[in-house]
């Protein structure tokens, strides 16, 4: 009885261990900003007066901005309504802070649509542009 109690014990432990140790890789590698390190982007996320996480690229140099905005979650979440640039529009409104890079943001999504409307670009290639603009 006392070797089989042994037994699990060890077993119990090394689950124990296996499972701190996986939890703790999950914390250390935030797959939604993929090749970034947390510390770098999460300093453009703020919460606004309801609570809501918005990204704030005040001061932000566009360069740096494009780079996050390209890995951000909110950008898959805004263009998932595309074509629908009236509401695109209106969640770059609620979803980022007044900026050089927001108002840079707008500008393209007004050149993508009146290209797209226009038919001089396919679905295809506005996606694109939107993602990476």
């Amino acid at each position: 009885m006392g070797k089989g109690f042994v037994i699990l014990i060890l077993v119990g432990a090394a689950f124990a261990y296996m499972v701190f140790n996986f939890v703790s890789d999950i914390e250390q590698d935030d797959t939604r900003y993929p090749g970034m390190k947390k510390e770098d982007s999460s300093r453009y996320y703020k919460k606004d007066a309801a609570g809501d996480m918005v990204l704030d690229f005040t001061g932000t140099s566009i360069s740096k901005a494009k780079k996050i905005w390209s890995e951000s979650p909110i950008k898959d979440d805004i263009l998932d309504y595309f074509p629908n640039f009236e509401i695109m529009r209106e969640m770059i409104g609620e979803e980022l802070v007044d900026s050089n890079f927001r108002r840079y943001l707008l500008q393209k999504f007004d050149e993508v649509e009146t290209d797209y409307l226009g038919g001089s670009i396919d679905s295809e290639k506005a996606r694109e542009k939107l993602a990476n603009p």
